[in-house]
């Protein structure tokens, strides 16, 4: 069995603001990122923030997800492989 480790960071400061561990699957770092935003939104009472991200999350899954949960999403675009 493998595991991942995932921070969520403040850009301002640099301060982790959410950690977590989830089993190695494939799609754990999209999930993990779902997750973490939902976590946001709900300490943030539904206002909208936005969520900046690495190529690995340029996905249309991702991107929807967190656009449906009201965060703007700002994703570097992966040009080389689209999933």
């Amino acid at each position: 069995m493998s595991y991942l480790g995932h921070v969520m960071v403040e850009s301002r400061h640099g301060l982790i603001v959410d950690a977590m561990l989830t089993q190695a699957d494939g799609t754990a770092e999209a999930d993990a990122a779902i997750l973490m935003a939902d976590t946001m939104r709900k300490q943030r009472r539904g206002r909208r923030f936005t969520l900046g991200a690495d190529k690995a999350y340029d996905s249309r899954d991702v991107a929807t997800t967190w656009q449906a949960m009201n965060d703007t999403p700002h994703v570097a675009q992966n040009n080389k492989h689209r999933p």
